[in-house]
């Protein structure tokens, strides 16, 4: 396992290193991962981004829940800023809301496929349950992006994401390997600027396309280890955006490298799901 992990690393370190570019009007914020396994499920994460931290910022925080089984609920708040850049200061936002499903298969070392019962463990076990999980979501998210210009101009947008989103998660007792594509559409609306001689004739006249050529499609992938045990982990993330010929012109960041921790918060649902009672569920 040790092996595996630093190689993993290793890619992932070197994909962020040789893939970054600047930002103007987006940037990609992590695919629904938040692994929902059975019914009462709950699940929250938060990461942050490494590498060029003074001058680039960012903050992920996702939750979801399951209220019976296979029916999932996500959430997630991705907020990011850079610092200078050519003469230019960018922050934005996006807060996001998905339904969706999921189909959870425990597995064997042999990899043969085992069949769930139900059953109340005594004493609880920090191993997580081996097994293939796959989900999907259907979601929609509403942000703001400012862009500032030492000069003094600035220019505002709001926009909106719809997607759609499959998952694939492979779990062992202690790490595991998430990989999620969503396909959706970007689109921009309230454009304001202010101070418009303080802003480069080239951002202006961008600023001008996007209030006219607004629509964008978008493919973008995540992909994270994680390792820990059963109620806690820390993970590794790389979530990035293909760039088309549009998305270029329009200014991208193409991938964003965050680490975080996802927690399991079961019990709490499990014994407070109905009062004081214990609900019996599979765990």
């Amino acid at each position: 396992m040790i092996k595996t992990t630093k190689i993993l690393l290793a890619f992932l370190t070197t994909f962020f290193f040789f893939s970054s570019c600047s930002n103007y009007y987006y940037s990609p914020n992590d695919g629904d991962l938040v692994m929902l396994r059975k019914q009462h499920d709950g699940h929250i994460s938060g990461s942050t981004n490494l590498g060029d931290g003074e001058s680039k910022k960012l903050m992920n925080l996702q939750a979801g829940y399951s209220p019976i089984n296979h029916l999932a609920f996500a959430g997630s708040y991705f907020k990011t800023s850079e610092g200078d850049n050519n003469g230019r200061f960018g922050k934005g936002y996006i807060l996001s809301g998905a339904i969706g499903g999921y189909y959870f298969m425990p597995i064997e070392d042999n990899l043969v496929f085992k069949r769930r019962k139900n059953r109340t463990p005594k004493y609880p076990n920090l191993n997580m349950e081996k097994g293939i999980l796959l989900d999907f979501y259907v979601g929609t998210g509403e942000g703001k992006v400012d862009n500032f210009y030492t000069d003094g101009g600035s220019s505002h947008f709001s926009f909106r994401k719809n997607y759609v989103q499959l998952g694939f998660h492979y779990i062992k007792k202690n790490w595991g390997l998430s990989y999620n594509v969503r396909r959706g559409k970007l689109n921009y609306s309230d454009g304001k600027v202010y101070n418009r001689l303080k802003i480069d004739e080239s951002d202006l006249a961008k600023f001008q396309d996007l209030t006219v050529n607004n629509s964008f499609d978008l493919m973008e992938q995540s992909f994270r280890l994680h390792v820990g045990v059963s109620h806690f982990r820390y993970f590794f993330n790389i979530t990035s955006v293909n760039e088309t010929a549009a998305l270029r012109d329009l200014g991208v960041e193409d991938n964003n490298f965050s680490v975080g921790f996802i927690l399991e918060i079961d019990e709490f649902f499990r014994k407070n799901i109905k009062g004081e009672k214990q609900v019996e569920v599979d765990f």
